[in-house]
């Protein structure tokens, strides 16, 4: 009494010719069946009349591998050259904390307390760094006039994730107009000297942990309030 009916199997097989290279699922096909309001039947049902009847539905497409983007040519490995931030969120007090460190140095460059995560705090923070760390000096008529993929025009690279804030169309502008390339995604492993810094495993190119990371009292930003928003911290 709980055998499917022959237009139970019918109906089966429909979706699954119609809709098999699509879904590429028995799982898939059974809830399209019930959604699309054409055939009840649970997934390892849908499973056994296709076997019964000698289907196989298509392989699932496979994705090709990932490759990592390479540092650009024109990157030096010295302070001042690579800077990570990203931005983290403590949802208990409803706020969200954008940090850039050195990547090469360590150093603790800038923190920027908000309430909410958009390009704007990327902004703010990226012009207070660039002013603490003496760096406007370097955006000079001549540089900015170079084309955008020229070597001699970025005087930093930023790498950061993929964050809404971070590949939004108004931080890209933004970095292009203060000679800042970016680099989105997980960075790839830098080249090693022997003899060099690098070499002897002070400092990695993943990026900053907390373990590794402490924030000095001299690099924090002031501001009223651990509350205090974008507006606040501009004036």
């Amino acid at each position: 009494m709980h055998g499917i009916l022959p237009g139970e199997i019918d109906a089966i097989l429909a979706v699954a010719e119609r809709w098999g290279p699509v879904d590429r699922s028995h799982r898939k096909l059974a809830h399209r069946g019930s959604y699309e309001g054409l055939v009840w039947v649970a997934p390892s049902t849908f499973r056994r009349v296709l076997a019964a009847h000698g289907l196989v539905l298509p392989e699932p497409v496979t994705r090709a591998p990932s490759v990592k983007k390479p540092w650009p040519d024109w990157l030096v490995w010295a302070p001042n050259r690579i800077w990570i931030y990203d931005a983290t969120h403590f949802t208990r007090s409803r706020r969200v904390v954008f940090a850039i460190i050195d990547m090469v140095s360590r150093k603790w460059i800038d923190t920027l307390v908000s309430v909410e995560e958009t390009a704007t705090q990327v902004q703010v923070i990226f012009e207070h760094a660039l002013e603490v760390e003496g760096l406007l000096e370097l955006l000079t008529d001549t540089r900015l006039d170079l084309a955008a993929d020229d070597p001699a025009r970025p005087i930093l690279l930023a790498v950061s994730d993929n964050g809404p804030p971070m590949a939004a169309t108004d931080t890209r502008a933004f970095m292009t107009l203060m000679a800042i390339a970016q680099h989105r995604g997980r960075p790839p492993p830098r080249p090693t000297r022997r003899g060099s810094r690098a070499s002897s495993g002070t400092s990695r190119a993943s990026g900053p942990t907390s373990k590794t990371s402490t924030i000095p009292s001299s690099s924090k930003r002031s501001s009223p309030a651990c509350g205090s928003s974008t507006t606040a911290l501009r004036g």
